[in-house]
């Protein structure tokens, strides 16, 4: 169970990035629908469990050692699909840290993301030990004192009714498919090397479910506050923090900067070990992960409300296919004997 546990923090803490944690991608896949918006947030937590669950059985009866290969020689696009996005979501957390720098202590952007970079750097260059060991100190933060900080400005049980948008529900639950077909995309390369606790089916499930429950809450407590004043969440790059900035400030407007540090750090350390692992394998072969982080961060200068905005619904309806082929390997794979 503490093995689960443990890599269910890594799953977490991969998928709640800046985006998740600041409120920006539950605006909008989940609140423009407003109150109604909740049944497309609960139908994505339900899917992360059971997509979650079949992508750790893939890896775990799967013989194949890299990511590439994860689906065979037919799934091979699939996969480079994966880890154009992987690329993708650590440029998109890179401009999330310049943001918040300038937010929440007024350094430029670029400055920002460039200690961003170093950072990421430092918890990935032992591999594996220390990208695991980063999650289990990071991922517990961002989500107890997320909760308690939202909890702070506008708790769950005492939300208020809002407009809704329209939509419908078919229009509500699609979108929340289109947002985990996208945060999807990089869990097999991610999760890979974590291949040999994957053949315990216990440690899959538990950390598929611990996993999914932890960002569920988070998300359960942050969701109202985006609908509630959703004036502020329709323009800003970072709407939880500013609400709270504007409701409270102070101390709990510095503690909820440092839970998005701690969420941005996460998601661009495990998409940045995941990408780098699995197209560079070999120690002399450092010097281009050094490249990769670079060019990273030249490309998130572009801003991160331009990113979320243009390029993360692209890449959640690419996302739709490596669904099925996570659903199809699983069951595929369902009565193999590991």
């Amino acid at each position: 169970m503490k093995k689960g546990f443990e890599i269910g923090l890594v799953y977490a803490g991969t998928v709640i990035g800046a985006g998740f944690a600041s409120g920006r991608e539950l605006w909008q896949f989940f609140g423009r629908f407003g109150s109604g918006g909740f049944a497309g947030l609960t139908a994505a937590f339900i899917l992360y469990f059971i997509l979650g669950y079949f992508m750790f059985s893939v890896i775990g009866k799967s013989r194949e050692e890299k990511a590439l290969d994860l689906f065979g020689s037919k799934g091979r696009a699939v996969m480079v699909l994966n880890l154009c996005f992987m690329f993708v979501l650590f440029v998109s957390m890179t401009a999330a840290a310049g943001a918040m720098a300038y937010e929440v202590l007024g350094l430029k952007r670029e400055i920002g993301s460039l200690i961003f970079c170093l950072a990421v750097y430092f918890c990935v260059f032992e591999g594996k030990d220390g990208f695991l060991r980063a999650n289990i100190v990071l991922t517990p933060f961002l989500i107890l004192f997320g909760i308690a900080c939202t909890a702070a400005v506008c708790p769950f049980w005492k939300a208020e009714q809002t407009a809704y948008y329209g939509g419908g529900i078919i229009g509500v639950l699609a979108s929340g498919l289109i947002y985990v077909s996208y945060n999807i995309l990089s869990l097999g390369a991610v999760m890979l090397p974590f291949k040999e606790a994957f053949k315990e089916r216990s440690i899959r499930l538990w950390s598929s479910f611990s996993g999914s429950l932890m960002m569920f809450i988070l998300g359960l407590c942050l969701f109202p506050l985006i609908v509630k004043y959703y004036k502020i969440s329709e323009g800003a790059a970072l709407p939880v923090l500013v609400i709270i900035k504007k409701l409270k400030g102070g101390l709990l407007y510095g503690i909820y900067g440092g839970v998005l540090f701690a969420a941005v750090l996460t998601t661009a350390a495990g998409n940045f070990f995941g990408f780098t692992e699995s197209v560079f394998r070999e120690k002399s072969e450092n010097i281009l992960k050094v490249l990769v982080l670079i060019l990273g961060y030249v490309c998130s200068l572009m801003g991160f409300s331009r990113i979320i905005s243009i390029i993360y619904p692209i890449f959640g309806f690419l996302g739709l296919l490596n669904i099925l082929f996570i659903v199809y390997y699983a069951f595929k794979m369902k009565n193999k004997k590991i």
